[in-house]
């Protein structure tokens, strides 16, 4: 594995711009990222694409934007647990927001493909909703579940 963890929120800057087919992988919870980080992997495998990590870290509204409940090296040490668990170069951004959803619409290109894990329920589950809002407006998802166990 090879790749960074990084924190653009300077300004609240989007993630490097390149030419490369990117494979967008948005965090959810660690194990439903685990299942789509392994599958952007499988999917870039044999093509020049990037994978890039995209992970909200919510700040609630009494607390200043630039000081997360949770600290950032703790964040950053279960993102690398998660990443190295993938064989595959990737890129994560750590985002400080307020609205997970309003900042994966800004950080993503306009019809990105993105890949969400999920674990198959009986009801939609937030990850599944996240997905339909994902699509309606524009962006190209694909859900991974995990493999069935026999």
């Amino acid at each position: 594995m090879q790749g960074t963890i990084a924190i653009p929120n300077t300004g609240f800057r989007k993630a490097r711009d390149s030419q490369r087919l990117r494979i967008n992988v948005l965090f959810t919870t660690p194990s439903e990222t685990r299942i789509a980080l392994k599958r952007a992997a499988a999917l870039s495998a044999g093509l020049d694409a990037e994978i890039l990590l995209i992970v909200p870290q919510i700040v609630p509204f009494p607390l200043e934007l630039d000081n997360p409940p949770v600290a950032l090296d703790f964040v950053s040490h279960q993102l690398l647990s998660i990443v190295e668990s993938v064989d595959a170069d990737l890129d994560g951004y750590v985002y400080l927001c307020r609205d997970r959803l309003q900042t994966f619409l800004y950080v993503l290109r306009a019809n990105s493909i993105t890949v969400l894990g999920i674990r198959r329920r009986w009801l939609f589950s937030r990850t599944e909703r996240l997905a339909r809002v994902m699509r309606r407006h524009g962006h190209q998802v694909i859900l991974a579940t995990s493999p069935c166990r026999q």
